[in-house]
Formats: C-alpha cells, sequence, structure tokens
C-alpha cells in the first residue's frame, strides 16, 4: 500500500488477511481461518485466497488468454477482480497470496472518471456467469440489479463451457468452505 500523496511510501499489508467478496459482489478482506496459522509460517509460506484485490495479482499470458481475459463488455472497473478469482479456482487455477512478494497501488480518495453505466452492470454479468444458482444472493442483497440488462453473455458462457469449469458451489464447498450463506 502507497501512500496518496507525495512522498510516497511503501506500508507492509498485514499477514493475517485473505481476500473475498460481500454479497454484494464487493471485494473484501476476511480475516485467514485458524487453521491456516497452524499449517503455515506466518509471513513467508503463500496462502490460498478466494479472491484477490483488482489488479493486485500476476498471471501468466497464456493462462490469462485461456481464461478469456476480462470480459470485454464490463464497463469501466469493477468486479473484473472477482470475475478472475472466479474463473481461476472453477476452470482449473488457484489464487495465492505471496508474503514476499511487494505491489505497489497508490489510493485515491475519488474516482478519475465518470462511470457511463449502471455500476451494478459489471456484478450482474459476473452473477449470470458464474455464480448459477447462488446469483439469488447477489439479488437479495441488491434487489435493483434485477433491472440492469445482462448484455449477451454467450461467450463467456462458451468459456465456461470450453474449459469444463466446475460449478460455483464446488468454490463454496471447496475454496472458501468456511463462508456463510446469507440468511
Amino acid at each position: 500500500i502507497i501512500e496518496e500523496k507525495p512522498p510516497y511510501k511503501y506500508v507492509a499489508a498485514g499477514d493475517t488477511n485473505m481476500g473475498g467478496f460481500l454479497w454484494s459482489l464487493e471485494f473484501s478482506w476476511f480475516p485467514i481461518p485458524e487453521i491456516e496459522n497452524i499449517l503455515r509460517r506466518p509471513g513467508f509460506d503463500p496462502r490460498k485466497t478466494p479472491t484477490m484485490a483488482g489488479g493486485l495479482f500476476a498471471i501468466s499470458q497464456s493462462w490469462w488468454k485461456t481464461l478469456g481475459e476480462y470480459d470485454p463488455e464490463y464497463t469501466v472497473y469493477g468486479s473484473e477482480n472477482l470475475e478472475i478469482s472466479f474463473k481461476s479456482w472453477l476452470c482449473g487455477g488457484q489464487m495465492y497470496i505471496v508474503p514476499c512478494s511487494r505491489v505497489g497501488h497508490i489510493f485515491r480518495g475519488w474516482h478519475t472518471y465518470d462511470f457511463p453505466h449502471d455500476p451494478n452492470s459489471n456484478k450482474v454479468r459476473l452473477a449470470e456467469v458464474w455464480m448459477d444458482e447462488y446469483k439469488e444472493y447477489f439479488y437479495k442483497v441488491v434487489p435493483d440489479a434485477k433491472k440492469v440488462p445482462t448484455g449477451d453473455i454467450s461467450s463467456r458462457i462458451e468459456i465456461k463451457k470450453r474449459l469444463n469449469c466446475k460449478p460455483f458451489h464446488w468454490y463454496l464447498e471447496n475454496v472458501w468452505p468456511d463462508y456463510k450463506l446469507p440468511l
């Protein structure tokens, strides 16, 4: 993490969290399950993470292309990190946080651009393509999203079929079994 204004200084992130998501399809940090802390050497051993914050991951070009890159119909930004996280896990990959890695990111207190479309449009596409029946939890939390047009998602569904990706319940059972469904 780098401070917002010069002089920029590196600030180490803690080694106690993993990436996750809220049912509103917002990225969030969550505490690492206790068993993970017992089985690994904190600050040294890589740890699996269900999702990663946007722009803070490394991926081989061949895997990136195999996964279909980012959805080209996403507007501006938002949810692309969840999309690549879900696709990676569901289609045969994994995601890790590597404590010894260093990534610089300047956080701003404002957006440097306008959002030309509904801010839920990317989330709707994400839910419709990757979450199967669990998309209903998103719609319960963000009911107005049901009014947002999905657009043509056939090319994204085709990627899912071509890669023989697992269903979303597999993700919840195997990648993040401690995550609770909303009531």
